[in-house]
């Protein structure tokens, strides 16, 4: 493991100069371990590349932020983190958004056809507008 985090300093502070192969390995070095941690918390592997993907974007942008190279695995971990929180909250504010409209429409009969829906939703922008625009 100490080498590991040896060969990881280096690789940082290498990539850090724009050395594309260092940083082509460490992405080798640290990508599974990121992405493993992407999966537990989203429990999609799909998901999680992508999540990772986008974090190594956002590695790359602040490497030059990063004050001690040995503090790479933690901090990259902290960004992927995050990531993965902005995809959950994504997620249940889908998830709300569905069953709002799910409630709204359920009243709704198959025959009265798209009249009765377009009604309903305009219903419910009505009832989202500030009290003062909604009279």
């Amino acid at each position: 493991m100490r080498k590991d985090k040896a060969l990881e300093g280096y690789l940082v502070a290498a990539a850090r100069t724009g050395d594309r192969a260092s940083l082509a390995r460490l992405v080798r070095l640290r990508g599974p371990r990121l992405t493993a941690h992407a999966v537990r918390l989203l429990g999609d592997v799909d998901e999680a590349r992508d999540v990772v993907q986008d974090a190594w974007i956002e590695i790359l942008r602040g490497l030059h932020s990063l004050r001690d190279d040995a503090a790479f695995l933690p901090w990259a971990l902290r960004i992927v983190t995050r990531r993965v929180a902005r995809v959950i909250k994504g997620r249940q504010q889908h998830r709300k958004m569905a069953a709002d409209f799910a409630a709204e429409t359920e009243n709704i009969s198959p025959e009265a056809g798209p009249d009765a829906v377009q009604a309903a939703e305009i219903r419910r922008a009505i009832a989202s507008l500030p009290p003062d625009q909604a009279a």
